[in-house]
């Protein structure tokens, strides 16, 4: 009978590490950062230790503690032998703990990791996976997760697609403080094993015969997954919606549903307790009327990979005369995802409607030479491989802070917490408006966000009618309680599983009596 281990999402949004297994062979679907879990330890101030991430979070139970799944050079990289003598009896330990932290642990063979999508909370920990163990995903995922490792710090979790094997070296050179001493390197760039899935088309990891399916997410490219093993039929949402754009997703993902019959459903409860029905479209309407009545600047935050939400306020560009002003982080992302024709994303080369904002940067001259460390901030081009022609679109048509400044009944800027030092130099008038298109504050960390928002709103005179707080209108990446109990309802599995929700209690309230809830403990083995 297969055997399902949650080690993250459980009381907790996101985190999602579901581990599926049938006799010695396993898959994961996820392998995310919990915001809980690593929050208990960690924050913008307190990282784990680099070149020790793994065994850190292993120990404070961050990450599930399995032999066979991680990357080798985290556990025992090349050049130990030349490290482990140098250390007395006391402290070999130090290493020995990295070495055998794993030796009377679980274990699994684990035949691929199956992700439903970009966002971290279901993707970030792949990075610390075993670099031949197959990491399933769509195709739009794939290009997404490259494109976060380009525009991210080059740091060991976020090496998604690439991988830098790390390895302990002798100093070399004379000229060195002290020649002959070790130090840990990294090496060239390795392809991790990347597998591009196509909608409904199964694929075999081990025993597991896992069929993909696209669902309508707030990031482009999510996918639910259909795994058969044992004469059974498991399914895992992922996270979806049933009130975004993609109404052609979530029919066939209905008709997929019930044509399989899944006996087990794992389904996630962001919003179990909700029963009102977000809209996208009710997002672009009201978005709309409002700006049409603004005079001033509009200033709105959204999260850069939530392309639904970029179409959102594309169209209400259009509505309303005025050009949207994008970050290049969004820009490279909406040129990157072009190739993707079924995606409906517009051309934004020359589009009237659409521009990108150039910060200064470094020097603060809008020279070109300001840019040389983030060249999408100054084209499309993440690497210039001509050093004569290289691409430097927004520095020639972006639109900059005096632009802004000059004419703020223009445009609406797109601008999150992190870009607000660009409200210095663009000074906006009085009667600029600010809506936050994005989720509100459900933490600590959340509301602190939203106080420094106040501050920032307030120094600049900005949304004064509501005492400078934000302005909130946003539609959930997530499906109401009321949509995802009907849907588990028409289906009528055996079991379910909730996960990735802070009520998971609430789905047995919700549910036909005749389905067997199934309430999973962290790291806690049930039979499904």
């Amino acid at each position: 009978m297969a055997i399902l281990t949650a080690f993250g999402g459980i009381h907790e949004i996101g985190g999602n590490k579901i581990l599926i297994e049938s006799g010695s062979q396993g898959i994961f679907f996820d392998f995310g950062l919990g915001f809980a879990s690593s929050g208990m330890y960690y924050d913008n101030f307190l990282s784990p230790r680099t070149n020790n991430i793994l065994f850190d979070l292993i120990k404070l139970n961050v990450l599930p503690n399995i032999k066979n799944i991680y990357r080798e050079d985290l556990i025992h990289p090349k050049g130990m032998d030349k490290l482990l003598p140098g250390f007395d009896l006391q402290g070999q330990y130090l290493w020995q703990d990295i070495l055998g932290s794993h030796e009377s642990q679980k274990s699994t063979n684990l035949k691929g990791v199956f992700l439903s999508h970009a966002h971290i909370d279901h993707s970030q920990f792949i990075s610390l996976i075993d670099e031949n163990t197959p990491i399933y995903t769509s195709k739009v995922t794939h290009k997404i997760l490259r494109m976060m490792q380009e525009t991210s710090q080059s740091i060991l979790t976020n090496e998604f697609v690439d991988i830098k094997l790390r390895f302990i070296d002798e100093i070399k050179s004379k000229n060195s403080f002290f020649p002959g001493s070790l130090v840990a390197r990294s090496g060239e760039p390795t392809r991790r094993n990347i597998v591009d899935l196509t909608p409904l088309q199964s694929v075999r990891a081990g025993d597991f015969l896992v069929t993909p399916i696209n669902v309508d997410h707030s990031v482009l490219g999510a996918m639910a997954f259909f795994a058969e093993i044992e004469g059974k039929t498991i399914f895992y949402s992922g996270d979806l919606r049933f009130h975004g754009m993609r109404d052609d997703w979530t029919q066939l993902l209905f008709e997929e549903l019930d044509k399989r019959k899944p006996d087990v459903m794992i389904v996630e409860g962001t919003r179990i307790n909700e029963e009102d029905r977000d809209d996208e479209r009710e997002v672009l309407y009201t978005i709309s009327s409002m700006v049409s009545q603004w005079e001033g600047l509009a200033i709105v935050s959204f999260a850069w990979k939530d392309t639904t939400r970029f179409l959102t306020l594309y169209q209400v560009a259009k509505n309303t005369g005025r050009v949207l002003v994008i970050s290049h982080k969004l820009a490279y992302l909406i040129k990157e995802l072009g190739v993707f024709p079924d995606l409906g994303l517009p051309n934004i080369d020359d589009d009237p409607n659409v521009k990108v904002y150039l910060k200064r940067s470094r020097s603060l001259m809008y020279s070109p030479s300001d840019y040389i460390n983030s060249k999408i901030a100054l084209g499309y081009e993440s690497n210039w491989l001509d050093k004569d022609n290289p691409d430097i679109t927004h520095l020639e048509n972006g639109v900059r802070a005096y632009h802004v400044h000059e004419n703020p009944s223009k445009y609406i800027i797109h601008l999150d917490l992190f870009d607000f030092n660009e409200l210095i130099d663009i000074d906006p008038p009085s009667g600029t408006n600010y809506v936050r298109a994005t989720s509100e504050p459900f933490d600590e960390e959340g509301e602190m966000d939203e106080k420094r928002i106040i501050n920032w709103l307030a120094r600049f005179d900005i949304n004064k009618s509501l005492d400078h707080k934000p302005l909130y209108i946003h539609a959930s990446g997530h499906a109401s309680g009321k949509e995802i109990a009907n849907m588990i309802n028409e289906v009528m599995p055996d079991k379910l599983v909730p996960i990735h929700t802070l009520h998971p209690e609430s789905f047995k309230g919700l549910l036909d009596k005749n389905i067997e809830v199934i309430l999973p403990e962290v790291g806690k083995p049930v039979r499904v």
